[in-house]
């Protein structure tokens, strides 16, 4: 070889692309390039930290060995086609920490961890996935002890929990009898929360301490379910004893005594008939905000409920609901005695609970409510507002709404002002200029109700006579007034 040659190579060498390969996680101070290759080489109690986003291109399994995976805030997604990405065998114990993620978002069914009789401790992380086979966790028998992280199939809300004849939307699937300790951390689904298909089985206990359940848990006997956190419904497929029972959710959708409270999430597939139900929480201020799945009984409420009817330049103004609540109307409350700070809301009997808070119809300002908390914030087409200390304020930067709560929103536009811009705040102001009159009920003469051709109430259902509330009264030459009878 001549020396020009020799020299030519090397240049080629030098000048020559170089393959880089980025480090996804490490164990101690070894590092790995995907994480297969990371899972492969982990020994018997070793720690696989993640040092980037990665994902999984072929399933894994675990086998005679304890691995924790420490997600820190990372997140792995699944590129695989596999039915079971993570499979934990028999005699082998997965442990999950950090504030990452492992998600599936495929359009192929896929569960996230498959426990074949192993063990699965998770504390932290997110486990989610969106098409789902059985659950994102899938439990054949094994152990999982949950104290933190979150368990979240986002399957969309369906009419029913059930497919041509398939269950959708499972996020914990227990299809053999194991042991099922929840402690923290949330399971999350529009549907079903947990299955537990042995349910059957005395020894089947699925014991839920401190796990929010987002979504509904389905069983063949109620008694497979201990501690069950309050607002979680509990499908039987047969009749209803107890509270927050509900049957057969194909043949007997009913329910003997919803009991809902303050910071825990409701979620339904589809509604329901409660026999009962009643929603609790404190409220110290005056003023607030209520959303609530079920028909409110405002005469045994201890609160009073108003709308939105105008919007000032810093001023609300708000008109009294005066008949029932249909379950879903995001409304303003106000305590009935301020020296009382818990607030109490009753539901009319037999009354149908809805899945989803109402849509606003088109107005000033557009009331939106949420059964399971949700985030706000302001865009450049709209504010949002939430109350606080018995005003509304602008939510800024991202603000939580707890459950069972209500805000608005308001277009940046007013057709009766070009440099009209929103309020950062409103104050309340209760109207009663539209009421013609207010009477008791026995203070109705003959004569006034001779000339009426119709009463209707606020929601315009005819009436057959006058009732407590507002009255919206049409004569015989055309006219219509407003009454509110005591």
């Amino acid at each position: 070889m001549t020396r020009l040659t020799t020299t030519l190579l090397l240049l080629a060498a030098a000048f020559a692309p170089q393959l880089v390969y980025s480090q996804v996680a490490k164990i101690g101070n070894t590092e790995y390039t995907t994480i297969e290759e990371a899972f492969s080489n982990a020994g018997n109690g070793d720690t696989i930290t993640m040092s980037s986003d990665a994902s999984i291109n072929a399933p894994i399994k675990l086998e005679k060995k304890k691995i924790t995976l420490d997600l820190q805030e990372y997140t792995i997604n699944n590129n695989s086609t596999a039915t079971n990405l993570i499979t934990v065998r028999e005699n082998s114990t997965l442990t999950i920490t950090g504030n990452g993620a492992i998600v599936h978002n495929g359009n192929t069914d896929c569960n996230i961890i498959f426990l074949n009789k192993g063990t699965l401790n998770l504390s932290g992380g997110r486990i989610s996935s969106s098409r789902v086979s059985d659950g994102v966790i899938n439990m054949y028998g094994g152990t999982l002890n949950m104290t933190g992280g979150t368990i979240e199939n986002t399957y969309p809300m369906q009419s029913d929990f059930k497919i041509n004849g398939s269950l959708t939307g499972v996020a914990l699937f227990i299809s053999v009898n194991g042991s099922t300790l929840l402690q923290g951390g949330q399971i999350y689904s529009n549907t079903t929360a947990i299955f537990n298909s042995n349910s059957k089985s005395s020894t089947a206990k699925v014991i839920v301490n401190n796990t929010a359940l987002h979504g509904f848990l389905y069983t063949t006997n109620p008694n497979a379910y201990t501690s069950v956190p309050p607002s979680s419904l509990v499908f039987t497929p047969n009749s209803t004893t107890s509270t927050n029972q509900i049957g057969d959710i194909l043949q007997k959708p009913t329910c003997t005594n919803l009991i809902l409270s303050d910071s825990n999430p409701f979620a339904s597939p589809k509604s329901f008939t409660a026999k009962q139900s009643s929603y609790t929480r404190s409220m110290t201020s005056a003023w607030g905000t209520l959303c609530v799945p079920f028909v409110i009984d405002i005469e045994n409420s201890n609160v009073e409920c108003y709308s939105i009817t105008g919007v000032g330049d810093n001023e609300l103004t708000l008109s009294p609901y005066v008949v029932n609540i249909p379950g879903g109307t995001p409304v303003v409350i106000k305590k009935k005695d301020p020296a009382n700070n818990q607030i109490t809301i009753i539901g009319t009997p037999d009354c149908i609970v809805c899945p989803k808070a109402i849509e606003p119809t088109t107005s000033d300002a557009k009331m939106f409510g949420t059964f399971a908390g949700t985030s706000i914030r302001n865009t450049s087409e709209q504010n949002s507002y939430f109350i606080a200390e018995n005003k509304f304020y602008s939510a800024g930067r991202d603000t939580t709404i707890p459950p069972f709560r209500s805000f608005f929103t308001l277009s940046n536009i007013n057709p009766n002002s070009e440099t009209w811009k929103p309020s950062p705040s409103f104050s309340i102001n209760i109207s009663d200029n539209e009421i013609s009159g207010i009477h008791p009920v026995g203070d109705i003469d003959g004569e006034f109700l001779s000339s009426v051709t119709a009463i209707y109430n606020a929601y315009g259902q005819r009436l057959p006579d006058l009732q407590h509330g507002i009255n919206i009264v049409k004569y015989s030459n055309g006219t219509t007034k407003k009454f509110f009878v005591k």
